[in-house]
């Protein structure tokens, strides 16, 4: 399904990096940046999650949460968001 600029996201149910259920529905109400990352690890995808983790303050002042996807395993996930000291949620 390919979805347009400024239509909603549909509902998701899956689980983060450390095991916890993350449901879109959960967030209905607040922002949502969902940010699509191809492999965890690799320089130019730890450079951006550095860098959503910067701008982290500014998201949450603003209401909104941050969620990082890729296809990554949850323990690659896991191992990634430790190396790159992020505090936001990392999904498949």
């Amino acid at each position: 399904m390919a979805l347009r600029a400024q239509q909603p996201a549909p509902d998701f149910d899956t689980r983060s990096d450390d095991g916890q259920p993350v449901r879109l529905a959960d967030l209905r109400g607040r922002w949502v940046v969902l940010y699509f990352y191809p492999r965890a690890g690799t320089p130019g995808c730890s450079v951006e999650a550095q860098r959503f983790e910067a701008a982290l303050p500014e998201f949450e002042r603003l209401g909104a949460v941050v969620i990082g996807v890729s296809t990554d395993t949850e323990a690659r996930q896991a191992k990634f968001r430790e190396s790159c000291g992020l505090s936001f949620p990392l999904i498949p």
